[in-house]
């Protein structure tokens, strides 16, 4: 709640990641988000690897040109084009 008022009161866009990546993880199913997780002798379903840090990082660049648009020719998609999308 204090973020958000803090972004409101300072008129900062405000990225959801955590109501956006829960509802990316329910949508794909635990076997799916499963391979979001870092993975090898320390599997661990907090902490993501390579394959998450790419999702969740999209949803990061998604947002940040929703909420800046001026903001999307500064970003890389993670195909490696420019301007995310």
């Amino acid at each position: 709640a204090t973020v958000r008022k803090i972004a409101a009161t300072t008129a900062t866009p405000l990225i959801e990641l955590n109501a956006l990546s829960l509802a990316a993880v329910q949508a794909m199913g635990p076997d799916e988000a499963d391979k979001l997780a870092r993975v090898g002798e320390n599997f661990d379903r907090t902490h993501v690897g390579p394959l998450g840090a790419r999702r969740f990082s999209d949803i990061v660049a998604r947002e940040i040109v929703r909420k800046v648009p001026q903001l999307a020719d500064d970003l890389v998609a993670a195909d490696g084009a420019g301007g995310a999308q």
